[in-house]
């Protein structure tokens, strides 16, 4: 069994994970899913980092947009958020590193297209991007509420709630006082705000949860009117990706496992990883329970081996590439691997930039 840095526990912190819970920060990611939505040529750039500053690379490595910007994201519908540092927020980076950057987006030629000065930047889906709104003065940056932005920097839903996740099917995830529900492109909700936690709508569900911790932490999947379509038994659950969701249960006396339902909550890969991540392009990244290997390895839909590493980390393809990382002695090297394993970018600086907090994978 391998043990996981301060750096792995923040990634997991996103993943069905079965020493932790589905966290907020799960909710509002959605990362396969929003992948997927990429076309070909902008999912084939990957955000990398050199000495601090972030650019990127294309499918075989090779440096196509500068290392210029201080935080990157991938690319979707054409477009990838960027950071750069706010030279107002001295307070803010104080007491909060991330708190002191602001971002914008770029095309694929790294020109801006919407200047950087929102606090957070989702990706674009459907048309629309979440933004947290920020209000600077002299010495701190102020966060304030999320709205929607389309690709010319222009408010489409006004910033009003709480946190935001993207567009997927028509709906976005918003929560106000709390609570989480589902809204419409005109910022309405279609599905009021009443669960602790919840998911993207992929393939017709999304996963919800009345509760954050004791016996009602427990998430099913809901259809776009609300209604209940898989019961509520999972300690973990992710979005649905070509049609399998991975997904954590616990029986009492035993460690959490991973596996993965269909759409009808059926088992179609029996709960016996200690991680599931979702599938992209027919594969995904899995740790098997302790005494198999010792770290993470690639599936297929049929629960073989494609890629057998073994990972200190792994994580879903986007495009042509994978990123992982290597366990070096006692140092972690993160790479981009292709779909035979082989290494097109390596680096010991770390390529995790989340949603929420450092970037975002």
């Amino acid at each position: 069994m391998i043990t996981i840095s301060a750096t792995g526990r923040r990634i997991l912190g996103r993943s069905i994970r079965c020493s932790a819970t589905f966290t907020m920060i799960s909710c509002l990611l959605g990362v396969v899913q929003w992948a997927a939505a990429q076309n070909k040529t902008t999912s084939e750039l990957f955000p990398v980092v050199q000495g601090g500053k972030w650019g990127f690379i294309d499918a075989v490595g090779q440096l196509q947009i500068p290392f210029k910007f201080d935080r990157a994201r991938p690319f979707s519908e054409g477009v990838a958020a960027v950071g750069v540092r706010a030279k107002s927020s001295f307070l803010s980076r104080l007491f909060w590193d991330e708190a002191g950057y602001l971002w914008g987006y770029i095309g694929v030629n790294g020109e801006y297209v919407v200047s950087p000065r929102f606090a957070q930047a989702g990706p674009f889906s459907e048309g629309l991007a979440p933004v947290e709104h920020t209000l600077n003065t002299v010495v701190l940056q102020v966060t304030d509420k999320w709205g929607f932005i389309d690709v010319s920097g222009n408010w489409v839903i006004p910033p009003r709630f709480d946190w935001a996740g993207p567009f997927s099917e028509g709906l976005a995830q918003a929560q106000v006082e709390g609570k989480w529900g589902f809204v419409a492109r005109s910022g309405d909700f279609v599905i009021p705000p009443q669960y602790a936690q919840a998911g993207p709508f992929s393939d017709g569900l999304a996963a919800v949860s009345f509760s954050t911790s004791g016996a009602n932490a427990l998430f099913g999947y809901i259809d776009k009117t609300g209604k209940t379509s898989i019961e509520p038994v999972y300690t973990a659950a992710k979005e649905f990706v070509e049609g399998l969701a991975a997904v954590e249960v616990r029986t009492s006396g035993k460690p959490r496992v991973c596996g993965f339902i269909n759409r009808q909550g059926e088992w179609v890969l029996p709960a016996i990883y200690e991680v599931a991540r979702t599938f992209h392009d027919g594969i995904a990244p899995v740790m098997p329970v302790e005494g198999q290997i010792q770290g993470f390895c690639y599936i297929d839909k049929s629960g073989a081996k494609v890629l057998e590493g073994p990972y200190y980390e792994a994580f879903p393809f986007q495009g042509s590439l994978g990123r992982v990382v290597y366990l070096r002695g006692f140092d972690e090297e993160w790479a981009y691997i292709t779909r035979s394993g082989v290494n097109v970018w390596a680096t010991s600086e770390s390529l995790f930039s989340p949603y929420l907090g450092d970037g975002y994978p």
